[in-house]
């Protein structure tokens, strides 16, 4: 959906306020969406607010911190649902899938649920031992996408916990040099790139290693080796196999500048980018909406 008219408003549960200068919503894989405002009005930590634009709801969260100066100006950061996935538990599962995990962490946690696919890969058992939710939920969608069921993200959708497959989550915008006021490209092996896997598995019997390695790209680019920990039920020749398919491309990255906003363009969602050198497909890194006096967006964007 595309939003032109930049009129905003922050919703309290005590009334409407409306915000001084830009209002900024970032959503970035790995974090919580934010919101950043400022207001003549003071606003406790923990209140719940909610972002209105152009009759449309962009946001629902908690504020979390606020400063002020001697201008009496309160500058504002707000954080979804998703700031919860930085508590760290214990978690131990066996024959689950990724979507019926996070529905159960859900209901540990009180989180509210929308639409949560079905993952269908269900894995063997796990035992995450005081790491974060996000860690928790991370590996296993990195297992399911292994295993060649599909990538899948999970955001807040205005208060609602989501889970979909990433192709059903699409920009409506195509980005060319006509929409976008400015872009760079970048091709890197700098991060999230290896060329070589190593995985170890403990049991009764001992410690097992698994090792995958492309030997062309290290002659080309060095050892660059990701090394994980297995549990005794998983197979690590497969899983060996499927993380060095899926990490061994350089990647090539795009942040551009758009002159016009539009609401579904997300972190966790595919953009289409075309400047110059053909179509691709893009998976947005992080997306960030600003509503002024005029409504625009910056996205990162990493190629699929």
């Amino acid at each position: 959906m595309s939003v032109t008219n930049t009129r905003g408003e922050i919703i309290l549960p005590s009334g409407v306020i409306t915000p001084h200068d830009n209002v900024r919503f970032v959503t970035e894989q790995g974090s919580a969406g934010t919101l950043y405002f400022t207001a003549d009005e003071h606003i406790k930590t923990g209140e719940n607010v909610t972002f209105r634009y152009g009759g449309t709801d962009v946001f629902k969260g908690v504020v979390f911190k606020y400063e002020y100066g001697h201008e009496k100006l309160y500058k504002y950061t707000a954080y979804d649902m998703l700031r919860y996935f930085e508590n760290k538990d214990t978690v131990e599962y066996v024959g689950m899938t990724a979507s019926k995990l996070l529905l159960r962490i859900a209901k540990q946690y009180g989180f509210t649920t929308g639409e949560i696919e079905d993952t269908k890969y269900r894995i063997a058992a796990r035992l995450e031992d005081g790491v974060s939710l996000y860690k928790i939920i991370d590996y296993a969608l990195t297992l399911t996408s292994g295993a060649g069921f599909g990538e899948f993200v999970y955001y807040d959708d205005c208060g609602r916990l989501c889970l979909k497959r990433m192709t059903s989550l699409r920009c409506g915008t195509v980005m060319t040099p006509s929409v976008c006021t400015d872009f760079s490209i970048t091709v890197s092996i700098d991060k999230n790139y290896y060329n070589k896997v190593k995985l170890v598995q403990t049991s009764g019997t001992g410690r097992h290693f698994f090792i995958r390695e492309d030997m062309e790209r290290i002659a080309r680019d060095g050892v660059l080796q990701y090394y994980g920990r297995l549990s005794p039920q998983e197979n690590g020749t497969s899983v060996a196999i499927n993380l060095l398919n899926s990490l061994s491309t350089p990647k090539r990255s795009i942040v551009c500048t758009c002159t016009k906003g539009d609401l579904t363009a997300r972190a966790g969602a595919v953009v289409t980018a075309d400047f110059g050198d053909g179509a691709a497909d893009y998976f947005c890194e992080r997306a960030e909406h600003i509503f002024g006096s005029s409504y625009t967006m910056k996205l990162n964007l990493s190629a699929l």
